[in-house]
């Protein structure tokens, strides 16, 4: 007895007869009454009640549907641990501060490591650490080196903050500036930029920040403003 047979007796069963059955599976009606026959002699007993024009299971053969059955839904429970536990193999659980590494780190995987399904989090620096030791990420992206038992930190990139500004503002045509000189400046800003909407606020407390939630509606603001942004020096998508 195998699968195959226990899907033709549950179809046998759903439909009402062996032609609906072998209908529904693709195959001639004699192959499937070959194949029932078959089942018959490996259990050594009848399955139906059949006459002249028509057969119906008997209690056996009630008792092998049932069988079938829970049979046919436990593999594809089966099926479905695996499919979750292949997924599982495949992904790799990223926590991180900020997007623009995460830009980094994913094109790095998917370059080296076909397949994989990367899970990115934004989080905080005290966040990324506790998912880090409670093993709730296989990857963290964080600020500085961490010196976990059973981990190891590697240098991934650097990052510099930049100030968007109109040709028209004063400071536009300096080289650098300094956070001072930007204080008390109104913003536009994404807010789903991780530390560096900290670092902003922080540095800026006389600012007033016009926070967008959606992406694009924010580079669109940007673009047909003269409202101050940011970008970084990593940043491949516009503004952040």
């Amino acid at each position: 007895m195998d699968l195959e047979q226990l899907r033709q007796m549950e179809a046998i069963g759903r439909t009402g007869s062996v032609t609906a059955a072998a209908r529904e599976l693709l195959i001639s009606q004699p192959a499937l009454s070959r194949s029932v026959r078959r089942l018959e002699r490996e259990l050594g007993r009848d399955l139906f009640v059949r006459t002249k024009n028509s057969m119906s299971l008997n209690p056996a053969g009630q008792r092998v549907l049932e069988f079938a059955q829970s049979t046919l839904r436990g593999e594809r429970i089966l099926r479905d641990e695996l499919d979750d536990l292949d997924n599982r193999e495949r992904t790799v659980r990223i926590g991180t501060v900020a997007p623009a590494p995460l830009w980094r780190l994913t094109d790095t995987i998917v370059r080296k490591a076909p397949g994989t399904v990367l899970a990115p989090r934004m989080m905080g620096e005290e966040e990324l650490e506790r998912a880090l030791l409670n093993r709730d990420v296989d990857l963290g992206i964080a600020l500085r080196p961490l010196t976990f038992p059973d981990m190891r930190s590697a240098h991934l990139m650097d990052e510099a903050l930049k100030a968007h500004l109109p040709t028209s503002h004063p400071l536009a045509s300096r080289e650098s500036v300094i956070f001072e000189e930007l204080d008390g400046l109104t913003f536009m800003i994404f807010r789903d930029i991780g530390f560096w909407w900290g670092v902003c606020r922080h540095a800026m407390p006389r600012s007033e920040f016009l926070v967008q939630e959606d992406r694009n509606v924010f580079m669109q603001m940007v673009a047909s403003s003269d409202v101050p942004s940011f970008t970084t020096d990593q940043a491949t998508g516009g503004q952040v």
